[in-house]
């Protein structure tokens, strides 16, 4: 059954607590009848997502249906309603829900909805002007959208107008309110631009009902369709996505987070710049009211969207920006988060003011983003120690997680400090930890042979545990070849060899891979700038030296 799962993590192991589902049963009318056999769509808002919708279903002969094993939230029941679109030669089906009602469910509780049957019904009439011809039977979009604030990240409401072949329209239960007609066509089925068709009045008021109108429908007449020169104008090329960051425990506003519409993984400069313009990359922070708007946005239907601000765990998703809904809006919420607050200290446990290089890695492999940042995912996170020996790690979800330390000596060599692994941590609370040294552990020297000529950069020496690395043995690679970002990502440590050479100090035993990745001078018989990977096993031995040489291409 597609139930929630929550995770205990304080201590100890992690569970899974089950959610007794919820249950929905509702009842579709259209205006004083009970539509029979009505097709149903309902979709979950969840902050980390938005909207996601699910099949439809059928009511019975009285408009009635039931939705059981439905997880506790907030959701959106609407009556689902289609149309012929005429292009020509081709027709195609179009659909969409109409007046959509909200409904929250709750764990074992039965929720009562109702779709349509207040209000009372709108008549009109479309008068085609302009020397372009309109065909209505060509409409994408056929709605009446209510002019309101949107909630919990839907969009507004929608009434779907049905429209005779002589342009009268009808749309029935409209509730009292401000309305907007929001219609275009598309010229044909190879043409994917729908086009603006401009509404006078666009903007519509439906007055309050009285006793004796409420059985009557309110008629607004004729409304005058154009799509001159003057007028004219395609669907808009770019969307904006707005919206709210919110404190998941308070609904309190959240000042100054970081937003971010961002394809850009680990590119920068010039390229940032070029992803704007191509509305792929977007940022901004929000305001004291928790407020935020990204602009110029490419039409994708699964933007990379993520908001970070320190002290809560990161959302990332995918956000759809279209031209049917080409400014959303959506509310998101953030959960605080865990921290860890760390002391280096002596053997003795007397603070240590060492400044140290700091990995943070989870205890079940997930992968970390650097802040306000969407580069590709690293199992490490890097840190660094103060001059007191103090360091912070913040942002971090429940889970059980490690910090080892390192103490770079020279460019070419580093000493590994120690670890604390084990780490409790607890989604909005702070564990506290002291990080002693490790003593007595073996060494790796690595050293370079061949190539008389200088390389353009010294070798980048990788240690790791994986062994999977040595797959990349070979090359030449290009220095921006993915596969060899993830060798550096996943290394343990890495360092720069000076003088053809590098030096890993008081490793802990076991089994490790050295690889290297070496820059081959224009004239070796490869490219300028070319990649060689270098590799070898190495097992080390408390208190002893293990040598590895590696050898560079001819």
């Amino acid at each position: 059954k597609p139930v929630e799962t929550t995770r205990d993590t304080s201590y100890g192991d992690q569970t899974l607590e089950y959610v007794e589902p919820g249950r929905v049963e509702g009842q579709v009318w259209i205006g004083d009848r009970p539509a029979s056999n009505a097709q149903v769509i309902y979709d979950r808002y969840a902050p980390e997502h938005g909207p996601s919708r699910d099949k439809p279903i059928q009511a019975d002969s009285e408009g009635r249906f039931a939705v059981d094993d439905l997880p506790p939230g907030k959701y959106r029941f609407s009556r689902l309603v289609s149309w012929m679109q005429d292009l020509g030669d081709v027709s195609s089906s179009m659909g969409t829900g109409t007046h959509g009602t909200r409904a929250e469910v709750r764990s074992g509780e039965t929720t009562t909805v109702q779709i349509g049957g207040t209000g009372r019904a709108v008549t009109g009439r479309f008068v085609v002007e302009g020397s372009e011809e309109i065909s209505l039977a060509a409409t994408e979009r056929r709605y009446l959208t209510r002019k309101e604030p949107r909630k919990d990240g839907y969009g507004g409401t929608i009434l779907v107008l049905d429209i005779e072949e002589d342009n009268t329209f009808t749309v029935p239960d409209v509730e009292p309110g401000t309305y907007e007609f929001a219609i275009s066509v598309r010229e044909s089925i190879d043409n994917p631009i729908d086009r603006i068709v401009f509404a006078e009045p666009s903007v519509v008021e439906i007055p309050e009902i009285s006793q004796r109108d409420e059985d009557e429908p309110y008629d607004l007449g004729e409304i005058r369709l154009s799509l001159t020169e003057d007028f004219s104008m395609e669907t808009p090329e770019r969307g904006a996505l707005s919206g709210k960051v919110l404190d998941a425990s308070s609904g309190a506003p959240i000042a100054d987070a970081f937003v971010a519409i961002d394809h850009s993984g680990d590119a920068g400069g010039s390229n940032l710049e070029r992803f704007k313009e191509e509305g792929i990359y977007a940022t901004a922070r929000t305001g004291s009211d928790g407020a935020f708007v990204l602009e110029g946005l490419a039409f994708n239907p699964a933007h990379p969207f993520y908001v970070t601000h320190p002290g809560f765990i990161r959302n990332s998703s995918a956000i759809a920006i279209t031209r049917v809904d080409p400014s959303r809006e959506v509310d998101i919420s953030l959960r605080p988060g865990g921290a860890i607050h760390g002391q280096v200290v002596d053997e003795s446990g007397t603070v240590n003011p060492l400044r140290l290089s700091l990995h943070l890695a989870a205890e079940d492999g997930r992968l970390f983003y650097p802040p306000e940042a969407d580069w590709p995912a690293y199992p490490h996170l890097d840190g660094k120690s103060n001059q007191q020996g103090q360091f912070t790690f913040g942002e971090l979800d429940s889970g059980v997680f490690s910090v080892a330390a390192w103490l770079p000596t020279k460019q070419d060599s580093v000493h590994y400090f120690g670890e604390t692994s084990g780490i409790q941590v607890q989604a909005g609370a702070t564990a506290e930890i002291e990080l002693p040294p490790s003593n007595g552990g073996g060494s790796v020297y690595v050293r370079f042979e061949g190539t008389v000529k200088a390389p353009k950069f010294p070798p980048l020496i990788i240690l790791s545990r994986d062994p999977e690395l040595l797959s990349l043995v070979g090359g030449p690679y290009h220095p921006e070849d993915e596969k060899l970002g993830r060798a550096l990502a996943g290394g343990i440590r890495a360092l720069r060899a000076s003088e053809n050479q590098g030096m890993f100090d008081n490793l802990p035993e076991g089994e490790y891979v050295v690889i290297a990745l070496a820059n081959i001078p224009a004239g070796s018989g490869t490219a300028q700038g070319a990649v060689h990977v270098l590799g070898e096993r190495v097992e080390v031995k408390s208190g002893e030296r293990e040598e590895v040489a590696l050898k560079k291409p001819e």
